[in-house]
């Protein structure tokens, strides 16, 4: 990666998080619903109805960069059935998207691609003070839901709008997102609110202060509140009136597990029934459908969990720590896939997460290809081992990685060491002829944290 490209990367990370911040200002903090009840039922309704209409629903966890997650997915997605796979994008059926609940629309985001012109929309609810849901990847909104968000503010989605920001999708590209901020603007369980899975699965996300994710290092996970306050002029006392404030900032320390918002009893009878499936449509025979599934693997010990690229954090990261909006893209995971299927019908085996910006030495690669790769894992030695036997200190590689979605495999070999509980070494290489034999960890390795 040389100089211009880091720059660049750089430059874009921090001109989105500075944008994205500033965003909320425009309007003062509102009341919000009332104090969330312990146990309580907000949501009613799965967002699509009819079982007919999709394959399943995938569970958290869901290791996928395609769909943005490097990461394991702390969200539920409703897989679409395939309409023409063969399209580029492929496109899918789509299904009607009701209102899960009686909810206070807080924001609507809207992505309109550059290329492709496709637009996709993300709605914000906030069904009590510290809770807050969403749907995401929808690719239209209905006439009526539209004509209610016009009602209350007047163009939120045009291309004109002084809200609206450049960004970068790695599934779409290039794309421009306008945000509307809605004050009192109420829905109705089952309202229609437009259609969803043309291009991708329909994301369902909850996040709640009242929870919170016991990541080894949280405050890479959470917005800094010193960073807010110096970005927007004024202080910023709490998360929660930042919530107010910007109603599209997630706090991925505190995500949830949406299921339980229909009644936290899995036996009652407002707990959805759910048929959860893979990103291949495959059906968990051995899953009673009672949670979401998880999305935290880590260990202190072991080099299982996620990483972050050292360059990318340094640029933003304060004494109190500050979250990067999506800064997995930019990440390495090292987890279990327990959500897919390998070749050989498993789950809960290892496999790599690349996002972007991860150098490649030697070779035609100037960067590693962002995908998900599956290795043949051996027990014992110091090559292609399962993440939880590494041991700190120690150098490991990894050969014959190939990718999930069949796109190409990596010829090359990949080089890990853990240096303490939260530093890792890594290099990959792709020279023709290349495997764990004839190379080593050098001088141009790079650094991740977590």
């Amino acid at each position: 990666m040389n100089a211009k490209t880091k720059m660049t990367k750089r430059t874009f990370i921090l001109s989105t998080l500075l944008l994205v911040l500033g965003q909320g200002c425009s309007q003062a903090p509102t009341d919000d619903p009332e104090t969330c009840l312990a146990g309580a039922t907000y949501l009613t309704h799965l967002p699509v109805e009819a079982q007919s209409d999709y394959q399943g629903v995938i569970p958290q966890g869901l290791i996928a960069p395609v769909l943005g997650d490097v990461f394991p997915s702390n969200r539920i997605y409703f897989h679409p059935f395939v309409d023409d796979a063969g399209a580029n994008p492929a496109t899918f059926s789509e299904f009607a998207v009701t209102a899960p609940g009686n909810l206070e629309v807080k924001a609507v985001r809207m992505r309109e691609y550059d290329l492709s012109g496709i637009r996709e929309y993300a709605i914000f609810f906030k069904p009590c003070s510290s809770i807050r849901i969403y749907l995401d990847h929808l690719s239209s909104l209905s006439a009526e839901f539209q004509d209610k968000l016009n009602e209350a503010r007047e163009s939120w989605n045009s291309g004109d709008s002084s809200e609206c920001i450049p960004g970068n999708d790695a599934f779409l590209g290039d794309y421009n997102e306008c945000l509307g901020r809605f004050y009192r603007v109420t829905v109705d369980a089952q309202d229609f609110l437009g259609t969803a899975g043309k291009y991708r699965p329909l994301a369902l996300g909850a996040y709640d202060q009242e929870e919170e994710v016991p990541y080894l290092t949280p405050e890479h996970y959470t917005q800094s509140l010193s960073v807010i306050s110096d970005t927007v002029g004024l202080v910023v006392s709490s998360h929660k009136v930042w919530e107010v404030l910007s109603p599209t900032y997630l706090d991925y320390k505190h995500a949830a597990c949406p299921l339980n918002y229909y009644g936290l009893d899995p036996t009652a009878a407002s707990f959805p029934t759910v048929h959860f499936v893979d990103l291949a449509g495959n059906a968990f025979a051995d899953w009673d459908g009672t949670n979401c599934g998880t999305f935290l693997e880590q260990s202190a010990a072991r080099a299982t969990g996620n990483w972050f690229l050292e360059e990318v954090m340094d640029e933003v990261l304060q004494s109190d720590g500050v979250g990067l909006f999506g800064a997995d893209r930019f990440g390495l995971s090292l987890a279990h896939d327990y959500v897919n299927e390998n070749a050989g019908g498993d789950r809960g085996y290892p496999a790599f997460s690349f996002g972007e910006a991860i150098a490649i030495t030697g070779g035609g690669l100037a960067e590693f290809p962002m995908g998900r790769y599956d290795f043949v894992v051996n027990s014992a030695g110091t090559v292609n081992r399962d993440f939880n036997s590494l041991i700190l200190n120690t150098a490991y590689c990894w050969e014959g990685l190939t990718r999930r979605d069949g796109a190409s495999s990596f010829a090359g070999a990949v080089w890990l060491k853990m240096t303490d509980a939260h530093t890792l070494t890594f290099q990959a290489f792709d020279t023709p002829g290349d495997d764990c034999s004839n190379t080593a960890l050098d001088g141009f390795a790079l650094t991740f944290i977590r």
